[in-house]
């Protein structure tokens, strides 16, 4: 009976042994009070299986742990809204996020195993092989920008075409070894951000080339931009007039009255005034000025166009004085003038003209037939109205 016992014993810890070696771990022996070799040896088997229990639940939370981290990364990946691709070690492309097929407006079926960067031609016209190169080569990490228009490219033919300006950010993925496995490359769209940088640039060069001087001043008065012309009719360098506040160039404009006037000048969005103008030497200059008020994000200010009209100025001057000659000289002539505007029909007289007719400007108002009605010579009306 006994060695029946000990050899039904025996056959259960083998029993033990194989199911745990199977991955059943979930099997215990029965302990006796007897304190022989075949009880320690079931505790060890019973010892064993619950270690190995406790391993494998812990591998599974580790293997359900690694799954999620996947899952996660994946859809970091997929939903994020930064276009990414990732290549293998030779450069081919092997996943592609949606965002990514968005912006270059392609399929992924398009470029997964189809496209390599390390062959792409148009990568290699615009210089930049050389440092796509460096990442796969030498693990270093890589920046540029590139104008990618799709429909050159020779290494894949994809069914629609895309011209993109990119900033392109290339680094390489290395195993724990620090052998280079992969590249993932995050591309940025600056298109129209290029675009705005370029009208920007055209809009910079056209004010600082304008023939008027340009101001533009904060709600302070501070002068925080002028334009060349604005340095040159002033006398001033572009950094000591954009230190300087309006009323140290205008003697119109204390600081007073540009504080108790910026709301009524906001409020006006487009003024025209004249002005005076200090030169750097002292010379006043008058100026006439059409301001605009604008608004940039959470900042206002004026934008002051300034024409120096001291030419304007003379020749109304000197106008006047010829005005002033001709009418004397008219008077002590005893001549006058009269003329006619064909296209609007009016008739102008000039003061000599009312008094040899002895007429009163403010009740007589002159036609085209005027002068041949008071001519004193009526055989040459049919003349002159022909000529007319």
């Amino acid at each position: 009976m006994a060695d029946t016992a000990e050899t039904d014993r025996i056959e259960k810890i083998i029993a033990a042994v194989k199911k745990a070696s199977q991955g059943d771990y979930a099997v215990r022996l029965d302990i006796s009070e007897d304190n022989d070799l075949l009880n320690s040896l079931a505790a060890d088997v019973n010892e064993l299986t619950g270690n190995l229990s406790k391993r494998a639940a812990a591998n599974r939370q580790l293997k359900k742990a690694f799954l999620n981290r996947d899952r996660l990364l994946r859809n970091i990946f997929e939903q994020t809204s930064y276009p990414i691709w990732i290549s293998d070690a030779k450069g081919t492309l092997i996943h592609i996020n949606q965002a990514c097929c968005d912006m270059l407006n392609i399929q992924p079926d398009e470029v997964i195993g189809n496209y390599n960067i390390l062959k792409d031609n148009i990568i290699e016209e615009q210089g930049c092989l050389s440092l796509v190169k460096s990442v796969f080569e030498e693990g270093k990490t890589t920046e540029f920008s590139i104008e990618y228009d799709s429909s050159r490219l020779t290494s894949l033919h994809l069914a629609r075409r895309n011209v993109t300006i990119l900033d392109v950010t290339i680094s390489p993925v290395k195993d724990g070894s620090g052998t280079i496995t992969n590249a993932i490359i995050v591309h940025h769209d600056i298109t129209r951000r290029t675009q705005l940088e370029e009208e920007l640039e055209y809009f910079r060069f056209s004010i600082e080339r304008a023939t008027d001087a340009v101001f533009w001043l904060d709600c302070t008065g501070l002068i925080t931009y002028v334009n060349e012309q604005a340095c040159r009719s002033l006398g001033y360098t572009r950094e000591e007039l954009q230190a300087l506040y309006l009323w140290d160039i205008d003697p119109d404009y204390p600081e007073a009255r540009w504080i108790s006037t910026w709301e009524e000048d906001a409020a006006a969005e487009q003024r025209l005034i004249k002005t005076w103008h200090r030169h750097k030497n002292g010379t006043l200059l008058p100026v006439e000025i059409s301001t605009n008020h604008i608004k940039l994000g959470d900042k206002e200010y004026h934008v002051a166009y300034v024409l120096d009209i001291t030419e304007r100025i003379e020749a109304e001057r000197l106008l006047h004085e010829s005005d002033l000659k001709l009418k004397d000289a008219q008077k002590m002539a005893g001549l006058g003038y009269w003329g006619w505007d064909v296209g609007t029909g009016n008739v102008e007289w000039s003061d000599e003209t009312y008094k040899i007719f002895e007429l009163d400007p403010k009740e007589f108002r002159p036609q085209l037939d005027s002068i041949m009605a008071l001519s004193p010579w009526p055989e040459d009306n049919s003349r002159d109205q022909e000529i007319m």
